[in-house]
């Protein structure tokens, strides 16, 4: 089971997702800037499906909602 947005999303498509993470995210800079990358990955993740407004609106709206998980985990982290 997957109890937050992060594991959900991580489990999905687990090949697309590494290939996401090692092409994609740390190129575009990773952890510096989370907020950011996760919002153009999944802008990518709608067009590569097909160039649709539905899609984008998908894209902005899971970022919507992963955004202020992120920044509340990154904020409130042990590190």
């Amino acid at each position: 089971n997957n109890y937050s947005t992060q594991q959900f999303w991580r489990a999905w498509h687990r090949s697309f997702n590494q290939w996401l993470i090692r092409y994609m995210y740390i190129p575009l800079g990773g952890r510096d800037h989370k907020v950011l990358t996760v919002f153009l990955i999944f802008n990518f993740v709608a067009v590569w499906h097909d160039l649709d407004w539905r899609l984008l609106y998908w894209a902005w709206g899971i970022s919507l909602i992963l955004i202020p998980e992120l920044t509340l985990t990154s904020m409130f982290a042990g590190n």
